[in-house]
């Protein structure tokens, strides 16, 4: 087993285009469609922004262990304005 972080730079040139596809789509759709295979649970509920129930955005996703925010500060600082940051977290 490895220790350390991994860090992925590597973004897509111009995602507005996917992303405007995307958001006149329901998200049960989506996930219907990818076998269920990027669907969040139904539990989780965009808690930011209730005035604006859509939200579509790339995703930076992390994974942290309980208690350590190292990596979430990190995502925090390479989020654009499109991003979705997905942080799983063992808790």
């Amino acid at each position: 087993m490895t220790a350390g972080n991994r860090i992925y730079l590597r973004r897509p040139a111009d995602a507005e285009p996917l992303l405007e596809a995307f958001r006149c789509l329901p998200a049960a759709v989506v996930a219907d469609c990818m076998s269920r295979l990027p669907a969040l649970s139904a539990e989780i509920s965009l808690k930011t922004a209730p005035q604006k129930p859509i939200m579509c955005g790339l995703a930076v996703t992390v994974k942290a262990r309980s208690g350590d925010n190292l990596m979430l500060h990190k995502a925090l600082d390479m989020a654009g304005p499109n991003d979705v940051i997905i942080l799983s977290n063992e808790g």
